[in-house]
């Protein structure tokens, strides 16, 4: 357990990530020490906007199949595992 003033590693899901703001938001999230995992169809983002320091898993957030049961193994590690959800796309 994290004590004060420290905070425990948390494994976050950042919807949207490959865009400008999820981009910086993933950024600022790794530098605090967090893992984190973009999920993102790359319409408006890209790859190239996403730290190296990140997971990406290529998705739709409307096709339930793929987020809640799981296509793949990355889909399944995301419903299961993450902490919280920063929700960016639209």
């Amino acid at each position: 357990m994290a004590g004060r003033g420290e905070y425990a590693v948390m494994k976050i899901l950042v919807t949207g990530g490959a865009g400008y703001i999820g981009s910086v938001v993933t950024a600022d999230l790794i530098a605090a020490g967090n893992q984190v995992v973009v999920y993102d169809n790359l319409s408006t983002g890209t790859k190239r906007a996403i730290s190296k320091h990140a997971q990406l898993v290529v998705g739709e957030l409307n096709d339930q199949e793929q987020v809640q049961l799981g296509k793949n193994s990355e889909a399944k590690l995301l419903d299961k595992t993450c902490s919280c959800t920063v929700h960016l796309c639209f």
